[in-house]
């Protein structure tokens, strides 16, 4: 359970910083997964806790400036000394001001224009988005179940959308032969091969 949730954190913040990230640069989540199940084994054997991204540094990160992956290798070093040189002066941080970072991260990410956006792209997105967004802030569902009630909402929109006419057929006839035009829609999946193929 563990595994699955900090999994499916790491490729939620992966996500969210490809969308902060002013160079507009995909990450992979193949490598990064593969770091942390590294990481993991590795502080595992050491007696640590496991390991997975978090926003709250990756936006740090990007609002400072940083672009290359030096600004992770200098921020867990910094935090590696700092825990190892003064962790009585780390705990006299307020746990409201941590709230308050995690709050403001939280409103740039689901921030008003957004949710606009997404409504004009239409209720096949719309509709999953709103959901998950509310089922992740929900206290009794968590991250976990509400990311997959979302991930189930929009499986069944995708699949309803595949299940529609995936293309535009036109024949027209002459006398030099028939001219054919056939148009796919922009996502066409395995449910259309069989009409397709038939047509």
């Amino acid at each position: 359970m563990i595994a699955i949730v900090a999994s499916i954190e790491t490729l939620l913040c992966i996500e969210a910083t490809d969308k902060l990230d002013p160079l507009k640069r995909n990450t992979s989540g193949n490598r990064e997964l593969k770091a942390q199940g590294i990481g993991n084994i590795l502080s595992g054997l050491i007696g640590g806790l496991p390991i997975t991204s978090v926003i709250v540094r990756s936006s740090a990160n990007l609002n400072s400036g940083a672009k290359t992956r030096l600004s992770t290798i200098v921020h867990g070093s910094l935090l590696l000394i700092c825990v190892a040189t003064i962790p009585a002066i780390l705990n006299l941080i307020p746990k409201a001001a941590l709230a308050a970072i995690l709050i403001f991260t939280g409103y740039r990410l689901a921030r008003p224009s957004i949710f606009r956006h997404m409504y004009k792209v239409g209720p096949t997105e719309f509709i999953p988005f709103v959901v998950t967004a509310i089922a992740v802030a929900v206290p009794f569902l968590g991250l976990l179940k509400g990311v997959a009630l979302g991930f189930v909402i929009n499986i069944f929109y995708l699949l309803r959308g595949n299940m529609r006419i995936p293309y535009y057929y036109r024949r027209i006839q002459s006398k030099n032969g028939d001219a054919i035009t056939l148009r796919l829609a922009q996502e066409v999946s395995f449910l259309n091969k069989g009409s397709i193929k038939k047509l």
